[in-house]
């Protein structure tokens, strides 16, 4: 009998639901008049997270939780779990801007959708969480496999309408991005709450 113990699921969605080019202009308008957040953005611009609150961002909230419904399907929570969206926020990394190394704390689910995605903007990457192993293993045994669920690292070329939804203790950064057009994309966290 085989087991799977420990497994990590990053699901993907390719949406063709959203206004993408209105979605870039309100983007880009809010960086010209918002200050930026700096949390793992190394350059670029982040929005403050309550984006859910803004009527502009409604539809991609929406389409957060429509999907959102399908992972949790299959994840057999006990009766009475619900989920909310507890942050939201969004992204502009232009010429050589990357995030760094990090994970969303204090949340269940975590998820990045792509607005705007030139070609060479930079993967998102996505890194083993099994720190025991990541410790005994060497990193080229580690890229030696041809399972993905065994690399120590994970890259998923980003394309415009693409969901990603991981969990939120999954590290993960975003490699520089190498072309003069920016990168768009909105992210946000997910919390569980037990209803009574």
């Amino acid at each position: 009998m085989q087991l799977f113990l420990f497994p990590t699921e990053v699901w993907n969605f390719d949406l063709e639901q959203l206004d993408n080019e209105k979605l870039s202009e309100i983007i880009l308008e809010k960086e010209k008049t918002e200050s930026s957040q700096s949390l793992s953005n190394v350059g670029g611009w982040q929005s403050k997270s309550a984006l859910h609150y803004d009527k502009g961002f409604s539809r991609v909230v929406d389409i957060v939780k429509e999907n959102l419904s399908t992972v949790c399907s299959y994840q057999n929570y006990k009766k009475g779990i619900t989920f909310t969206l507890a942050d939201m926020w969004a992204n502009v990394n232009r010429y050589k801007d990357s995030n760094m190394k990090h994970l969303h704390g204090r949340s269940d689910w975590s998820w990045v959708y792509y607005v705007l995605v030139p070609q060479g903007s930079g993967k998102i990457i996505f890194c083993d969480p099994r720190i025991r192993r990541a410790m005994y293993q060497k990193e080229e045994f580690l890229q030696n496999f041809d399972n993905p669920s065994q690399y120590g690292e994970y890259k998923i070329v980003s394309s415009v309408g693409k969901l990603i939804i991981f969990p939120s203790y999954l590290e993960h950064y975003v490699e520089s991005n190498l072309t003069k057009q920016p990168r768009i994309s909105i992210s946000g966290n997910i919390d569980g709450n037990l209803g009574t």
